[in-house]
């Protein structure tokens, strides 16, 4: 779920690209574009499909779309905390995969 929603959200990134109710079609798009990449990448890693599966999808969808649903327009947590001000998302580069396993070996060794 977080990579999908890392994907929606990193397209909303500055003042020209608002966290606003007007780009609500926009982020259910991209959010939709996502889950279908991140579900084929998992069905790929050998997770049988089946109706469990296929149910666990659109379960997992629909929250992932009330979530947005609700913050775009101004009524998530995030949202509340910031009253009226515009909010977008910091740009944030994505970990390598080199870092993730430093960090995996230093976490070990604790």
């Amino acid at each position: 779920m977080h990579q999908i929603l890392r994907e929606v959200y990193s397209a909303f990134n500055g003042p020209s690209a608002p966290i606003v109710p007007e780009a609500l079609d926009d982020a259910l798009r991209l959010l939709d574009d996502a889950a279908n990449t991140a579900f084929a990448e998992i069905s790929r890693l050998g997770v049988a499909p089946g109706a469990a599966w296929n149910q666990q999808q659109t379960v997992i969808r629909e929250y992932l779309r009330q979530f947005v649903t609700a913050d775009f327009n101004g009524k998530s947590p995030m949202a509340q905390r910031a009253g009226s001000d515009t909010r977008w998302t910091a740009a944030t580069e994505p970990e390598s995969p080199e870092s993730r396993q430093r960090r995996r070996r230093d976490v070990q060794r604790r």
